[in-house]
């Protein structure tokens, strides 16, 4: 096994794949988010800022369709973050972003890709910010916590 595609195991961890939990993470949290942005805004379009909280929530709501396709790319990048120990959460928003806007410009950005960039750029952040969390929470020796590191006396 390649030390990039294995996370480091301490004895009795319960999660044998922790990016099992992040995944679930995205793809229950995601809609679950969608739907609450839904029920604020309450279905009324008064201005373009609630249209675009409305789409915002219509984005996370579906992220489950589309979210498969960036976490391809955002698993081997937080498993090279996390080897390199940098995977802390402004990395995590900055990659978030970043696929996030790229895959929706790409995907959804027929009409207007500006517009579907920010918004997919946003719902990325959120997305890679509840992927990072749910690792932090449930596997925090993988961020180096709790990790007995050796001292060469001095």
């Amino acid at each position: 096994m390649h030390v990039l595609w294995t996370p480091p195991t301490a004895p009795g961890d319960p999660v044998a794949h922790p990016w099992l939990v992040g995944i679930g993470a995205v793809w229950i949290g995601g809609p679950a988010l969608g739907a609450v942005l839904g029920v604020i805004t309450g279905g009324h379009s008064i201005s373009d800022l609630m249209t675009d909280i409305q789409l915002l929530g219509m984005i996370l709501l579906l992220s489950p369709m589309f979210s498969w396709i960036v976490l391809i790319v955002m698993l081997p990048t937080s498993l090279i973050c996390a080897r390199a120990e940098c995977a802390g959460w402004g990395v995590a928003l900055c990659f978030g972003t970043g696929f996030g806007a790229c895959g929706g410009a790409a995907i959804l950005g027929e009409t207007e890709p500006l517009r579907m960039a920010v918004l997919t750029g946003i719902a990325g952040g959120v997305l890679a910010l509840l992927f990072w969390g749910a690792l932090r929470l449930f596997y925090p020796i993988y961020f180096g916590i709790g990790r007995i590191t050796e001292t060469i006396p001095s």
